[in-house]
């Protein structure tokens, strides 16, 4: 069965390295994140992949290597400010804020990731989880697809 993801980033020669899934959430827990990843996981709604980004309006949960462990907690617990502050313009976490503006703001901040060599010193002193996960090898180059069909 193929499912449409809210966001996935390919590597260069085409393998998924990562599923995003957006929700316009403020101040979500980590338990919160873990069991929304598990309802997921549950519900076969999530492909493998070695990374899994949750982005929600002020956070950002990233499981790398998890596989299909659906007790698995996040590694990394991000807070948005630092990331999306290049990207106010395009979205505000608002309550009156769609999700589709999120879904926005999260692929052109993954674009410029993929397509940022030597990576921004901005990128490595704001999001350094970035280059600790290994996720910046993983993707640059790649590609990045908004409501993929997987």
């Amino acid at each position: 069965m193929r499912n449409i993801v809210d966001i996935a980033v390919f590597a260069p020669h085409g393998k998924l390295q990562l599923v995003v899934e957006v929700k316009r959430t403020l101040n979500p827990s980590r338990k919160w994140a873990a069991r929304m990843r598990r309802n997921l996981l549950v519900h076969e709604l999530l492909p493998p992949s070695p990374f899994f980004l949750l982005a929600c309006s002020e956070r950002l949960y990233l499981w790398k290597d998890s596989g299909l462990r659906k007790d698995a907690m996040p590694q990394y617990d991000i807070d948005m400010e630092g990331a999306w502050r290049p990207y106010r313009k395009v979205y505000e976490p608002l309550p009156t804020t769609s999700d589709y503006s999120l879904e926005i703001a999260v692929s052109s901040w993954l674009n410029r990731i993929v397509n940022s060599h030597p990576p921004e010193r901005a990128d490595r002193e704001v999001n350094p989880f970035l280059f600790g996960s290994g996720l910046y090898d993983a993707i640059w180059g790649g590609s990045v697809s908004l409501g993929a069909e997987l």
